[in-house]
């Protein structure tokens, strides 16, 4: 590669975040997409008084669950015309290259790669959806999740979920969400919330045999019979073996992650390793008030607003790209600030990052972002977020000094290409970027995360033992002290 091709690349990467993310897309969609999200944020209902909702708690719910719906139903529809759109441009493509007719072939390719990226924005609303029914809760989230690179979305399964989903919406308390919609949820065909039973994973089964190798594999997992399988499919052939073998991998999947949100322990089907969720009870200290300032001085006027949170993160907002790309990154090598740049539109490429749908910041803002009117970018140091833990909890955070692999270090926070980490029960636990973007994408104070890793950390038992420790010595001292008291008290009355 050249030496202009890497220059020409770098100032690409450089630029960016400072885009507008939408530019580019068909005309329809920022329209369509601010529909939807009118509907996910249920803003026709946003000047509700917590006295209304308190009155009538039951209607207020039917009221969020029935904009959840609508947005629900308007994506379905706008993922089947480009699922279909993909489909008729991808025989033009084919026909255009038999004619050999480049300029239309290639017009096919760029509408195609439109049609995807919009996709993807709208499974991502869906996604939004998802986050606020279990509550923006990471741990719970990442569950739902397999390391499969799964992709069930098709006009087939669309039409199919949207079926069985439409009937469970039909009870106004209750908000039923197609799995197959969304980037994540690999387990279960259903997410359901109602107010009786709560959060539910539900598996769609039909057909006799289905239901059969359902009801098998289920009393095979709960029986734990050694010779259950080998009986059950001896007679089979070969397609029905892996027919009931899979619907079994599915409810241990299921099994697991039930197990998990229960308990907060059990088997992650993502990393295929044991987990044990410790962060239910933890609420953070959030910084989105500060985007927000900045917006209402860019509506007053203002060209641009900066603020540096925990002397670690950098928060811009921008009217334009022009301003945003110069003014960021003369700041950024005036004062040597490090970091990954991210626009808040990057949780639509990301995926266990809060959407962008349901961020923490008010609609009116989301919409000016949608339409370019405002650019929102953040940057976390990891150099100076070492420091600044270290500067509250001396020691808390450890740099690894040996070698590491590239995708260990592309999923941790890192100085100078060692990865940072806390000790855990003797553990190293590394500060992986999922931290990262609760402080990005939640708005989530970096200060938050430190004290987390803390809270749990062997500096945290360590200061507690020696704690003890002190305590301790200070009462035997003070056990000793009255004890010789007492023996001279004693010793004077004697003498008397």
């Amino acid at each position: 590669m050249t030496e202009q091709k890497v220059s020409e690349n770098v100032m690409r990467m450089k630029m960016r975040p400072f885009l507008h993310a939408m530019k580019g897309l068909s005309p329809e969609f920022i329209p369509l997409l601010k529909t939807i999200l009118s509907h996910v944020r249920y803003k026709r209902i946003e000047n509700m008084t917590r006295a209304d909702v308190s009155r009538d708690i039951q209607g207020y719910i039917s009221k969020v669950y029935a904009e959840w719906k609508e947005a629900q139903n308007i994506i379905a529809h706008a993922l089947t015309k480009r699922l279909e759109n993909i489909k008729l441009l991808e025989d033009d493509k084919k026909q255009y290259h038999r004619l050999k007719n480049k300029r239309e072939k290639e017009r096919c390719i760029s509408e195609i790669g439109i049609a995807k990226i919009e996709i993807r924005i709208l499974q991502r609303s869906i996604d939004a959806l998802i986050w606020q029914i279990f509550e923006y809760e990471h741990s719970t989230i990442r569950r739902l999740a397999l390391h499969d690179d799964i992709d069930n979305l098709s006009l087939k399964n669309i039409k199919d979920s949207m079926g069985y989903v439409s009937e469970m919406n039909k009870d106004p308390l209750t908000i039923a969400v197609a799995s197959d919609l969304t980037t994540f949820v690999h387990v279960g065909d259903v997410i359901r919330q109602n107010i009786k039973d709560g959060n539910q994973i539900i598996e769609i089964k039909s057909g006799e045999k289905n239901l059969a190798f359902s009801e098998a594999a289920s009393f095979s997992i709960n029986t734990r019979c050694p010779v259950f399988d080998d009986n059950f499919t001896g007679q089979m052939n070969t397609t029905d073996k892996k027919h009931f073998f899979r619907a079994k991998k599915q409810q241990e999947r299921l099994s697991s992650v039930e197990q998990i949100l229960e308990t907060g322990e059990g088997h992650d089907n993502y990393h295929d390793k044991p987990v044990r969720i410790q962060d239910h009870n933890y609420i953070p200290d959030f910084f989105h008030e500060l985007i927000i300032h900045s917006w209402k001085k860019l509506r007053l006027g203002k060209l641009w607003d900066i603020h540096v949170v925990d002397e670690c993160l950098f928060i811009g907002v921008y009217e334009n790209t022009k301003i945003g790309f110069v003014g960021f990154n003369t700041w950024k090598n005036t004062t040597k600030f490090k970091g990954i740049v991210f626009n808040v539109l990057d949780s639509g490429r990301m995926m266990f990052v809060r959407p962008f749908m349901c961020l923490n910041l008010p609609v009116d803002i989301l919409e000016d972002i949608i339409d370019g009117k405002v650019i929102v970018v953040l940057c976390l140091d990891y150099e100076r977020f070492f420091n600044y833990g270290n500067s509250i909890y001396p020691g808390i955070f450890k740099l690894e000094n040996t070698d590491v692999d590239s995708d260990l270090l592309s999923s941790c926070m890192h100085v100078n290409k060692l990865p940072i980490y806390s000790l855990h029960g003797g553990n190293k636990v590394y500060m992986q970027t999922g931290m990262e973007s609760r402080i990005v994408f939640d708005f989530q104070r970096p200060r938050n995360v430190i004290d987390w890793t803390f809270k749990t950390s062997d500096l945290k038992k360590d200061a507690a033992r020696k704690m003890h420790s002190k305590v301790k010595k200070e009462k035997m001292k003070k056990q000793m002290k009255n004890k010789q008291s007492k023996k001279m008290r004693k010793a004077n009355r004697n003498q008397k």
